[in-house]
This record gives structure tokens, sequence and C-alpha cells, in this order.
């Protein structure tokens, strides 16, 4: 590990409602530019998989098998689509995670908005995938420890793809153990992040569950499926808000302080009187 991956991080006591209020701020008059790139981003990794579940709500393609000769039904295996999404879910999440880290970062230091820089992620894919198995696969043998070690092992790796958008060439294994290292003492500090975020994300999509709970939008059709991601643009919105002051709590992590940002955002940030 180089001189400059072996950093000190600092520990984050800045008032969370303080940083959302910056990341908030920070995006002014770059907001609906933003909001396309995490839209685009929901898109694949969340919209186009409920699309294909609601479509092919029995796992299987729809083939007449019944009718087709025996020796053919005995010779072909139509694919699960559970299982189909899953490995699509594992073999693209982790490009698409860097993608918005790389764009969010872009966004807060540059006040570049570029919404596709969501798929510069591919450009590091197997670095980006392997976080995604071992991150998976940790979260879950620690949730399957009575839950609460899954939580602390998520918060734990949760800059991993923060560090590898900032050197596309550094390993997996360093990525993951330099994010444990950041995190050391900070899990508590962005679970209170996230947390600010909560009311905000359940508002945003309480109406669009509620009108398609009640029966008042149906999602059977494409109609109906158009109507419910329309009703759910405020959720998306939300999110994007979340998305950013999770890079301003990366930042800080980094700096320590709003005043220590060494690049545009500072000048930002001090104009918006957070200093």
């Amino acid at each position: 590990m180089s001189e400059e991956q072996k950093q000190s991080y600092f520990k984050i006591r800045t008032n969370p409602m303080r940083i959302r209020q910056a990341a908030s701020m920070n995006l002014n008059g770059y907001w609906w530019i933003y909001f396309i790139g995490i839209f685009v981003y929901y898109f694949f990794s969340d919209i186009l998989i409920n699309i294909v579940s609601r479509y092919f709500p029995s796992g299987y393609m729809v083939i007449p098998m019944s009718n087709l000769p025996e020796e053919i039904q005995k010779s072909v295996a139509m694919p699960q689509i559970p299982v189909v999404l899953f490995f699509y879910v594992l073999l693209m999440s982790g490009a698409f995670e860097l993608g918005r880290a790389i764009y969010s970062l872009s966004a807060l230091r540059n006040r570049l908005v570029i919404p596709r820089l969501m798929f510069e992620g591919f450009s590091a894919y197997f670095r980006a995938t392997a976080i995604c198995v071992i991150r998976y696969l940790l979260t879950a043998l620690g949730f399957m420890c009575f839950f609460f070690p899954g939580i602390v092992v998520n918060y734990a790796y949760s800059q991993a793809y923060y560090l590898l958008a900032e050197d596309e060439k550094r390993g997996v294994i360093d990525c993951l153990r330099e994010s444990r290292r950041m995190m050391a003492g900070n899990k508590l500090s962005l679970f209170r992040l996230d947390l600010t975020y909560f009311f905000l994300v359940f508002a945003s999509y309480l109406p669009s569950y509620i009108l398609v709970g009640n029966g008042t939008v149906s999602v059977d059709g494409i109609n109906g499926m158009l109507t419910f991601y329309l009703l759910q643009i405020p959720y998306f919105m939300a999110m994007s808000s979340f998305c950013m002051g999770r890079t301003v709590f990366y930042e800080l992590l980094r700096f320590g302080s709003f005043k220590n940002f060494k690049y545009r955002g500072e000048d930002f940030f001090r104009e918006i009187g957070l200093l």
C-alpha cells in the first residue's frame, strides 16, 4: 500500500442534518440533471428487475411445453426468471454501484453532472463485480448471525466503491480493507445520516404504494406500470439526495470538515455559510 493510500481518516462528528443540507444545496441548479443519472442507476438496478419479475410471475418463460414433442420437452430446460435475475443483479450491480460513485464524486467535486458517467463503472467491471460479490457474501453471513452483524458488515464496507472510483487500478481486497479502516468509529455516524433520509424516502414512496395497494393504480398492464413509476419520481428524487449525502460523508471521512475540501466545493460551502 502506498503512502498516499495510508492516509489517516477522520472521525465524523458533524451534525448529520448539516451534512444533508450541504449535499442538497451543493446541487442547486443541477438537481434535475443529477436526478437523471441516479434514475438511470435505479432503472438498471431496480426498475428493470421489477418489470421482468412482474411479467414473468411464474418464474418461467411462457412456452406451451405440453404441445411440443416429448423428446423435445425432455431436452429443453427453460431458464427460471428468478435465477436469471439473481445472476443479473450479481453481475451488474457492482459496475453500476461504481458508476454511481464516480458520477456523484464528479458532481460534488466539480459540479460536473454528466449522466453517462453512470456507465463508467464498467471500465473497472471485474474489480467492481468482485467487491459486490464479496460484500454480498460477507453481509449475508453477517445477517445469518442474528441480523445485527450483517448491518455492521454492510456499513464497514460501504466506502469500497468510492475508493475504487478514486483509483480504478486499486485492488479489490485493498478497497475493502481500506473501507473498513475508514469506517472504524464512523459506522454510527453514517447510520445517523441515513436515518435523516428515512422519513423523506418513506414519505416519497408511500403515495405510489397506497395507490397500488388499494387498486387505484393497476400494474398489470404497461400503462399501469408507467403510471406507477411516474408516481415514484419523488422517491427517486429523494434517493438522489440520499446518494449525494453519502458522497459528502465520504469526503468528510477524507478531509474532516468542509473547509478542508481541496476543490471547487470548498468555495461553494464557504459561500452558503456552512463554515
